[in-house]
């Protein structure tokens, strides 16, 4: 019996996750019907996907000492495979929750995730950063 188009993707993308584990020397092996079993929904933001629109994603990542098995592997939107990076999901659900008010403008802004992390980021734009820095008395 010939093979689906979804069959050969999944089948690619197994292989994709079996060579960059045993680069990195992760344990683990997936198949194709692990992916194939995954449910049809973001594990990060809990949107419905369908089979073409979705990806995959570790959610521990390889450099945090996460493996390659069926357990930690999930599918999720492409907006959060994007944004999560090699966050942890913790870290990734905090970082999504944080919320910052520009002390320019008011204006309700996410800094980036760096500079979240180093305690920077605390204006929303470049112009509100160079008001600020040449406003007097501040």
């Amino acid at each position: 019996m010939p093979k689906t188009n979804l069959q050969r993707i999944y089948e690619r993308k197994a292989l994709g996750f079996n060579d960059k584990a045993r680069t990195l020397g992760a344990r683990g092996l997936i198949t194709a019907e692990d992916l194939a079993r995954k449910p049809l929904w973001c594990f990060y933001c809990d949107v419905g996907l369908g089979q073409s629109n979705s990806e995959f994603d570790h959610k521990i990542a390889f450099d945090r000492g996460g493996m390659n098995e069926p357990e930690n592997i999930v599918r999720c939107c492409k907006d959060c495979n994007n944004r999560k990076f090699t966050k942890t999901p913790e870290e990734f659900k905090a970082y999504l929750d944080a919320r910052w008010e520009c002390p320019q403008c008011g204006k309700q802004f996410r800094p980036r995730y760096a500079d979240w992390k180093r305690g920077y980021g605390t204006v929303c734009s470049r112009a509100c950063s160079g008001r600020r820095r040449w406003v007097v008395g501040r």
